[in-house]
């Protein structure tokens, strides 16, 4: 013989009793959980930084008048451009090459900054695309990365994850 589950006519009875006594206004609130953003708006997100760091550099006359000294920066933009656009083609779909892809986008982007800082030039519309940009990395790697796909899986990481982990935690703060 089955014996009937009561436990969800309970709940409601509760509830609905909470209600009629004006036992809602006493019930504490609780904060809605944070929600977890997609890898596709966090790449979309990043692609957009990248396109305004490209209109603002292609307004700017300073980074036409030096096209030698400018060279590397414009290198690593297509770069970064490409690098950005291989991971959103992995997305949604398992792919072999999808963690790798990951690393190469990191050091593209990582590389990007590094040639702007180089150049030694005050934009303020260029920095704040690389800082939204640096910004949806950080938050994409740590969640979508390997160190932020086996923490969520409840796998143990090595050593050098956990260290890679907690460095991308850090520059997200």
């Amino acid at each position: 013989m089955k014996i009937p589950n009561f436990r969800p006519v309970c709940r409601v009875t509760l509830v609905l009793l909470l209600v009629a006594a004006g036992g809602h206004a006493a019930t504490p609130r609780v904060a809605a959980a944070p929600r977890l953003t997609s890898a596709r708006s966090l790449v979309a997100i990043a692609t957009k930084a990248l396109a305004t760091v490209h209109h603002a550099a292609t307004a700017d006359a300073r980074l036409a008048a030096e096209p030698a000294r400018m060279a590397p920066f414009w290198a690593s933009l297509q770069g970064a451009t490409q690098a950005l656009a291989d991971v959103n083609a992995v997305l949604g779909a398992p792919h072999s090459d999808y963690f790798p892809r990951v690393a190469r986008t990191g050091a593209r982007l990582a590389e990007l900054s590094a040639t702007w800082e180089r150049i030694g030039l005050a934009n303020p519309e260029i920095q704040s695309g690389l800082a939204t940009l640096r910004s949806a990395w950080a938050i994409f790697h740590g969640t979508y990365g390997p160190e932020g796909v086996r923490h969520r899986q409840d796998r143990p990481l090595t050593a050098e994850e956990a260290l890679r982990l907690v460095q991308v935690r850090r520059a997200r703060e």
